[in-house]
């Protein structure tokens, strides 16, 4: 069984490409920042790439997600073991940009393979929701699905988590978390120096934190 940096070496081989020449078409094409290093140490198993990238990769050269991250080589043996679990799902969009309005939340169902959700499979509190706009791209394409724990105390979220939230007109965003005194700085993260951070004073402003990302797909 090949390892991810295996394939992605023979990719790149197999399109008779540099690493620098991979790099600058990836990068020009898709408004990434990767470098020839970054590379190295993905095609040497010494780190993975972010979904962001690993998508690009199969989409520029035609590749399987599924190949690359090796589920299809688990298929065989998980069979019809593999559990799939019925989530809470929202099919209005939750923004990745400035927040915008959900219209109530209408809850319809989705499944879900207990595999993309480890820990948390079977948890009836999960909210799948569909993300769109650019500002968390380098994590979240536009479009990927993502699943949500929703925020019960302090002790559950921390700073760096991936959260959705939404403010006193309910509108709802997602963005990373981080708590400075009295204020609340979700920050976007973007390819795109259009976004910045959406900062909330506790003492005069109110916030309400859905919950954390716990899961997110990358659709292609």
């Amino acid at each position: 069984m090949k390892s991810l940096g295996e394939k992605l070496r023979e990719v790149r081989l197999n399109h008779n490409l540099s690493m620098d020449e991979l790099t600058e078409r990836l990068n020009k094409k898709y408004n990434l920042s990767i470098s020839k290093s970054m590379v190295s140490r993905w095609e040497n198993d010494k780190a993975e790439p972010l979904n962001t990238y690993l998508a690009a990769y199969a989409k520029e050269f035609n590749q399987d997600m599924n190949y690359l991250l090796g589920l299809d080589e688990k298929v065989e043996f998980l069979g019809k073991a593999d559990i799939m679990h019925s989530y809470k799902y929202i099919p209005t969009p939750v923004a990745a940009g400035k927040p915008e309005n959900i219209d109530g939340q209408n809850y319809q169902e989705i499944s879900i393979p207990s595999k993309l959700l480890g820990k948390y499979a079977g948890n009836s509190d999960i909210i799948i929701m569909k993300v769109y706009g650019d500002s968390m791209n380098k994590i979240i394409p536009n479009d990927s699905l993502v699943a949500i724990l929703p925020y019960q105390s302090s002790l559950d979220i921390k700073d760096g988590d991936i959260v959705v939230f939404n403010d006193s007109s309910h509108d709802y965003s997602v963005k990373r978390y981080y708590k400075v005194d009295n204020k609340i700085i979700f920050k976007p993260e973007s390819t795109s120096p259009a976004f910045t951070d959406i900062v909330y004073d506790l003492e005069s402003e109110t916030v309400d934190i859905i919950g954390k990302v716990i899961m997110y797909t990358v659709v292609i």
